[in-house]
């Protein structure tokens, strides 16, 4: 019998206010915690014992989340009122609690996701000449790659962990956007859905775009980048600062 109650917390945080959400080797000395560390700690006390929670996504410095989903588990006799009370009271004004309910064991917030959504946001300014033409020239590139089965092997960073790196964009979009802050900009908005990502792929992918853009390139010329490329990107990474993890959806939990 299985003696633990398993949990599916969905979480929002600001990246600023992070390190990342992966723990570090010594996290207590970093100027900002891990998501990791914060959530873990903090459900410590709740658990009475140390915690080991397990995330979808894990995300880069900076980088923002509106639906991460994570597992929790706990031998205590806890219901998922129980749990999000206690995360109710996180303090810390950088991380939200948005959903916590009860899962069955086979859950699991990395393997049992179908998809996964990103979105990027980039400040529209003097200084960014981007026009109706190339916006409209970005946007029908992420059309061209959406929905093939690629090799993103040459847009992403590192070792390759899995045994493939074949990924599909179910969506692959760019439009304008007019962002609610006090200044009210315009901001480029950048939507990619997709089985899975590749360690820093969103990024890559987006700054690799962008610079086909600005250079007035063909349509195509975003999916032939991703066709020839199979080592080491020719471009550096978007700023993390623009990315946000929307969330993920799963098979029946």
């Amino acid at each position: 019998n299985d003696k633990f109650h398993h949990f599916l917390l969905r979480v929002a945080y600001r990246g600023e206010g992070f390190c990342g959400w992966q723990r570090q080797p010594q996290d207590q000395q970093q100027p900002k915690p891990s998501v990791q560390k914060l959530l873990e700690d903090w459900l410590a006390v709740l658990d009475k014992r140390k915690v080991n929670i397990r995330v979808c996504g894990r995300t880069d410095s900076g980088v923002s989340a509106l639906g991460q989903v994570c597992r929790f588990r706990t031998r205590q006799k806890l219901d998922a009122m129980d749990v999000y009370q206690h995360l109710h009271k996180l303090p810390s004004g950088s991380i939200r609690t948005t959903q916590v309910r009860q899962v069955t064991r086979a859950f699991h917030p990395t393997f049992s996701a179908n998809c996964r959504a990103y979105t990027y946001l980039i400040d529209v300014n003097d200084s960014l000449n981007f026009g109706d033409e190339k916006m409209n020239l970005l946007n029908e590139m992420l059309q061209v790659i959406e929905g093939r089965e690629l090799s993103y092997i040459g847009l992403s960073y590192g070792k390759l962990k899995s045994k493939t790196a074949l990924c599909t964009l179910y969506h692959a979009r760019a439009r304008l956007v007019q962002t609610t802050n006090q200044m009210n900009n315009t901001a480029i908005c950048i939507e990619l859905v997709g089985d899975r990502f590749l360690r820093r792929m969103v990024r890559l992918l987006i700054y690799t775009a962008m610079r086909l853009a600005m250079t007035n390139s063909d349509p195509c010329s975003l999916l032939r980048y991703v066709e020839e490329h199979n080592h080491t990107p020719s471009y550096r990474a978007a700023p993390s600062d623009g990315l946000i993890f929307v969330g993920a959806l799963f098979n029946a939990t």
